[in-house]
């Protein structure tokens, strides 16, 4: 049974030039935002002979979820999702530091969340109006006092860390306020150009240069060291925390367990299929409710060389001892004078009871792994 969901809340004040996650404007669909939580709440119900009768994580991504009124939420949690959540559910939502007001988490905490991923992006004001964002720097200082002075959530904090122009005194700053407000979980992204994006066509258009790939190499592993000084654990490829503060949502998907995906755009994974929702607010609401639309019914090879690519992004990697991994332990046998020059090459440990990248192979994970699954 599943026990792991995400909802999608889609609505932005403004669409940030590197983002390619859907979203729509606030302004344009406030008047919708009503009927949109009714379609989610219908689409749960559809649904919920699939989920455990506890469910370990529910996740609010966007978009901004934090720009909806609490009612909202609240209706969802009366309707479909109190029954389902323990003292033991993360309930993690994305916010926008441009969004958040004192009594909003007062409310949230009501609710049951507990865990809040803020989206800094970065501790430079330059970058903040490179990245296009909608919040000052001041916002994010505000945002993450609110937060840490309420005590009720587990605080994560992403960054991009490879905007153009950024060097080791931007980076030693980003640093300095991790460690200020004791972020109990870390995400840190390499900035990516994705096609569909209106930042990618800048830079096609020469107006925007990306660092060079060996200086970006160099300050992600300046912001690994410095992490592991002041006691934060990386477990995944970007993913840091302290006192074993893992994202449950995030560790579901990279042990390749199943999840319930609400929501414009929402994706998800059960067994052997997966399916999305269509990628359109209008078309989302509007169209009869279709049950796993789009689906894909995953073979066996398939199970296994996802379950290969998301579980060595973990800095454990995979336990071949686990009867769950008995075909993935074939196919890595059948890939053996491969992994055994990966090892001696310094980029993963291979052996009988476990398979992992090290540090060096982590760092150009997408080489290796293809090298592996090619």
């Amino acid at each position: 049974m599943i026990k792991h969901l995400y909802l999608h809340i889609p609505f932005c004040l403004r669409k940030c030039h590197y983002c390619d996650f859907y979203s729509v404007s606030y302004k344009n669909y406030q008047q919708r935002i009503a009927e949109y939580f009714k379609r989610i709440i219908t689409e749960f119900k559809t649904y919920q002979n699939l989920l455990a009768d506890k469910l370990e994580s529910i996740y609010f991504g966007g978009g901004t979820p934090s720009l909806v009124d609490i009612k909202y939420y609240k209706l969802l949690f009366e309707n479909c999702l109190e029954k389902y959540i323990n003292e033991q559910t993360e309930i993690s939502m994305e916010m926008n530091p441009a969004t958040l007001k004192a009594n909003y988490l007062d409310e949230l905490a009501a609710l049951g969340v507990n865990r809040i991923s803020v989206g800094c992006q970065s501790f430079n004001q330059d970058e903040l109006n490179f990245f296009q964002r909608v919040h000052s720097l001041t916002d994010t200082i505000n945002t993450l006092e609110m937060i840490k002075n309420n005590g009720n959530f587990l605080l994560n904090i992403d960054l991009i860390i490879s905007p153009p122009n950024h060097n080791f005194t931007r980076a030693k700053n980003n640093l300095n306020f991790i460690n200020k407000f004791s972020a109990d979980h870390v995400s840190l992204y390499l900035l990516t150009f994705y096609e569909e994006t209106s930042l990618y066509q800048s830079w096609q258009r020469g107006e925007i240069k990306k660092l060079d790939d060996d200086f970006e190499m160099d300050l992600l592993e300046y912001y690994i060291a410095a992490l592991a000084r002041n006691d934060y654990q990386r477990y995944e490829i970007s993913n840091f925390c302290k006192t074993s503060n893992y994202c449950k949502h995030n560790l579901n998907v990279w042990n390749y367990g199943d999840y319930l995906g609400l929501g414009a755009s929402a994706h998800s994974k059960y067994k052997s299929e997966r399916w999305h929702n269509i990628r359109n607010l209008d078309s989302y609401l509007n169209q009869n409710l279709k049950i796993k639309p789009n689906k894909i019914n995953l073979s066996a090879a398939d199970l296994v060389e996802e379950a290969i690519l998301l579980g060595l992004r973990k800095l454990s990697g995979i336990d071949l001892r686990l009867i769950m991994n008995r075909e993935i332990k074939k196919f890595l046998e059948s890939k053996k004078n491969k992994l055994v020059m990966l090892e001696k090459n310094g980029f993963l440990v291979y052996n009988s009871e476990k398979v992992y990248f090290t540090a060096k192979g982590l760092n150009i994970f997408n080489s290796v792994i293809e090298q592996i699954l090619d």
